[in-house]
């Protein structure tokens, strides 16, 4: 199955409908992408969002820096004329729940987080604050329910309905299920 919300259509749709706007997006990311870029400076995506939304092989392209094909669906988007999305999307991918970056002092500035910072023991201030990558909501929330090593199971109710499990390693499909995601 596949979700409107999620990118391959949503980039798809802007190329089609919107192509001077497509002409000139240097990026097509996820909110939660360019507002880590505005915290920290770096631009990269989540590992668990390419993995749920954006039909990437998460693990292959964390794994594999500076490659912009790696764990990428490069077949399914040649077959849509979607191949120069490959241009578009941030090169690197953070797993979920990593460092992705630090806090840059103008986040700081524009947060009002200069006093708090300050008060920070010395070491603490010329590190930085880390920034953590994040994911999609049910997948974050999972975390928050305790489900986190194999034989755990949460179901997350809201806009969507989602069983979502934790297992030992990766598992194939059966006819009328989504596959498993690696990210």
């Amino acid at each position: 199955p596949i979700s409107a919300e999620w990118m391959i259509p949503k980039a798809l749709w802007i190329k089609e409908n919107e192509p001077e706007i497509w002409a000139k997006a240097k990026y097509i990311c996820e909110k939660q992408d360019y507002l880590n870029f505005k915290l920290t400076g770096v631009l990269c995506t989540s590992g668990c969002n390419v993995a749920a939304r954006w039909h990437w092989d998460a693990e292959l392209a964390c794994q594999s820096k500076g490659d912009r094909h790696a764990g990428r669906p490069v077949s399914l988007l040649g077959k849509i004329g979607l191949l120069d999305v490959l241009d578009k999307w941030p090169n690197e991918c953070v797993e979920m729940g990593r460092v992705l970056g630090r806090l840059s002092n103008e986040a700081v500035r524009h947060l009002g987080l200069t006093d708090i910072i300050a008060k920070l023991p010395l070491e603490q201030q010329q590190q930085g604050i880390p920034v953590a990558q994040g994911g999609p909501d049910a997948y974050v929330g999972m975390v928050g329910l305790g489900c986190v090593s194999p034989g755990k199971l949460a179901l997350i109710t809201g806009s969507s309905h989602l069983h979502l499990a934790v297992v030992p390693s990766p598992v194939t499909s059966q006819k009328g299920t989504r596959r498993g995601l690696k990210g």
